[in-house]
């Protein structure tokens, strides 16, 4: 995997059993080329999702596109996230954990 990947989020899919699920945000490349390729208003994430459930033959239980920002948010099994981490226009992932949000 990429060393833009959250080493919590490694660790997750790599102790997930198959039938377990994994989240994750995930940040593409957004250069001209692919923002240019991304012609849904899913952003540039959405046909790469696309492309990985297709390969993978899974669908995410959640997801979430963040088009303006050029991510995704999903959930699915810890094979689908692998995937979608070893796609060539994904930059940065990072971990979901509980602690993740912030108290008032």
């Amino acid at each position: 995997m990429k060393d833009t990947v959250d080493p919590r989020l490694v660790k997750q899919i790599e102790q997930a059993r198959d039938d377990e699920e994994v989240e994750a945000v995930v940040v593409l490349d957004r250069s001209s080329a692919v923002v240019a390729a991304a012609d849904d208003e899913r952003g540039v994430a959405g046909p790469v999702l696309d492309r990985v459930v297709k390969a993978a033959q899974q669908e995410p239980s959640r997801v979430r596109f963040l088009p303006k920002l050029g991510a995704v948010y999903l959930k699915g099994r810890p094979e689908l996230v692998r995937q979608l981490l070893g796609e060539a226009e994904v930059s940065s992932a990072t971990a979901m954990d509980d602690d993740f949000y912030v108290e008032e």
